[in-house]
């Protein structure tokens, strides 16, 4: 009877030991984050001299959601190679998430040509399900410009067309991230609170791209352990894939001033850019 109590207090041993190893990646916190950009579009010929345009309003030129699997980094080329532009531009940029079972609108406001519209976006209860308004503020009046129920599954983009008052298009993009691979509990911080960098390896400009003339800015986000190591890294904003394997393989060679709060260590989460540009 001891022998069989033992045995069974062993057990009961083991399956708290597994609870307590699974509870954290059970109970983990699974944010939906949407990447909402919004770029000025060109299919005429560069004009010779800067010029100003104003604009009044912006009219639904359409809506296509059709743009899946095309990663973030790739968007701008997709873009021109669909709709048969010259050049695309980035005008505003935002990242829009919400925890597990949030459900409030979250929104973005951009001012073009004095004009200010802001965006608001809401996570549907049903799956991959969102709510996309776009409104021109005027004072405290508000008018809608687009009311669209969009389907989002993670690693795609749904892009959105515009036109203003002076024939400019204009087009709105929402790219949702795919599942972060990223451990729960870091502790995320601001751009100011970065720990100071004490081994920095600077980026190798590839051959490749300086034959291609191909400049960008890459973003990644990054987790510091306790010894101040880089043991994550997911680019969050690529330029091109070449640019992003020579930022990868710098940075992850760095190493930081191990973080502390409250006079303890703790492993962290922040995000690095690099500018990849001709002098």
């Amino acid at each position: 009877m001891a022998e069989r109590s033992r045995s069974s207090r062993g057990k009961w041993k083991l399956v708290i030991l597994v609870l307590l190893v699974l509870c954290p990646l059970l109970w983990a916190r699974t944010d939906t984050r949407v990447n909402i950009n919004f770029y000025e579009g060109s299919r005429g010929k560069e004009a010779g001299s800067p010029t100003v345009t104003t604009s009044y309003y912006l009219r639904p030129l359409f809506a296509d959601s059709k743009l899946h699997r095309v990663r973030q980094n790739r968007e701008e080329s997709k873009l021109k190679e669909i709709y048969n532009l010259k050049k695309v531009k980035l005008l505003s940029r935002a990242l829009l998430h919400w925890d597990s079972g949030e459900y409030i609108d979250k929104s973005h406001s951009l001012v073009l040509n004095g004009h200010e519209f802001k965006l608001e976006l809401n996570r549907r209860k049903r799956e991959n399900g969102f709510r996309l308004l776009v409104k021109q503020v005027n004072g405290e009046e508000k008018t809608n410009l687009l009311h669209s129920e969009i389907n989002l599954p993670a690693d795609e983009t749904a892009i959105f067309g515009f036109k203003d008052s002076a024939g400019k298009i204009y087009f709105l993009s929402l790219y949702r991230e795919g599942k972060s691979t990223f451990p729960p509990g870091l502790l995320e911080l601001k751009p100011n609170q970065v720990p100071q960098l004490i081994h920095r390896v600077d980026p190798r400009y590839p051959p490749e791209a300086v034959q291609q003339n191909l400049e960008g800015t890459v973003v990644m986000d990054v987790v510091v352990d306790t010894k101040g190591n880089i043991t994550h890294l997911e680019i969050a904003k690529g330029a091109h894939p070449v640019l992003d394997e020579a930022a990868r393989n710098a940075v992850e060679l760095w190493k930081y001033k191990p973080y502390k709060e409250k006079g303890k260590l703790r492993p962290i989460k922040f995000s690095i850019v690099l500018d990849f540009y001709f002098d």
